[in-house]
């Protein structure tokens, strides 16, 4: 399984905050890639749980985009793909989990790591 994120938007934008970046995962072990050369692999429990809940979303066709109107809310952009080939597209603006749990789990696991790469970025 691989997915591709991107998180945009927030408060006014500013582009420092936004992050691109690729997992990979088996359902055992996984890696996070992004820009600037931030690299980590992933713990065997985080990279299963990645690997469930994206293949649920796959195998469910994804979910309908949630649009809230706050502007200064994140925009998660998501592109899942399984193992079996078949491909999923999420787009959410909601960290309160209000879709389904596996969409709610990965929404909040792409912020944590979006943040952990902004603050790398910031340090270099």
């Amino acid at each position: 399984m691989r997915f591709t994120f991107v998180r945009s938007g927030g408060f006014a934008a500013v582009p420092v905050l936004r992050v691109q970046a690729s997992v990979t995962s088996d359902g055992a072990t996984g890696e996070v890639v992004a820009d600037r050369g931030y690299r980590r692999t992933l713990k065997p429990e985080e990279s299963a749980a990645l690997f469930k809940d994206a293949e649920r979303l796959v195998r469910a066709g994804g979910v309908p985009p949630s649009f809230h109107a706050a502007g200064d809310r994140f925009l998660f952009q998501l592109t899942i793909e399984a193992s079996s080939g078949m491909i999923a597209i999420v787009e959410s603006r909601d960290l309160a989990g209000t879709g389904p749990p596996a969409l709610a789990r990965l929404i909040r696991w792409v912020a944590r790591e979006a943040d952990a790469i902004v603050r790398t970025r910031l340090r270099s």
